[in-house]
């Protein structure tokens, strides 16, 4: 697991130019409800991908507008990667034979990642299918998850 911080911060204000300030309000006033309570947002990569680019910029804006956030990177080795890297295709709708050992090597990679990640915030956002798994940590009764889906699952293959 890899808790990251973030150091780069553009002020919300910054925004205003380009939003409009009543946006803004809105956005402050759509927060309050949230202010902290906890959320965890989780993925695979700390750099280098579409998901990183936006919580770099998302966890400095919840946190001015007061929410308790944290950002959790899950581990894997090359195996899991490259395997999701067949399912983030696969779930576009290329073409891809999926193996068992495919399925093996995402839960256990999954179950690894279960016993290093807190996952007690009252909130926890799973971003893209990598960390997907970790779903079955999930206790009954427990904090709310959401799966945020980056990717076009409209023409998904079916067997991934």
């Amino acid at each position: 697991m890899i808790d990251i911080g973030i150091s780069s911060r553009i002020p919300l204000e910054d925004y205003a130019q380009l939003l409009g300030t009543g946006e803004i309000e809105d956005l402050r006033a759509l927060a309050k409800p949230l202010r902290k309570r906890s959320i965890e947002m989780i993925n695979s990569t700390a750099v280098g991908g579409g998901v990183a680019e936006i919580l770099n910029r998302l966890l400095p804006l919840g946190e001015e507008l007061g929410l308790n956030m944290k950002w959790n990177v899950m581990t894997g080795g090359e195996d899991f990667f490259e395997v999701t890297k067949g399912f983030h295709n696969a779930l576009h709708g290329a073409p891809y034979h999926a193996t068992p050992r495919d399925f093996e090597i995402y839960t256990a990679c999954n179950e690894r990642n279960l016993a290093l990640l807190p996952l007690d915030s009252e909130f926890v956002v799973i971003h893209d299918p990598q960390p997907a798994g970790l779903i079955e940590g999930r206790k009954k009764n427990g904090n709310h998850w959401v799966w945020r889906c980056h990717i076009d699952l409209s023409h998904p293959n079916q067997a991934v």
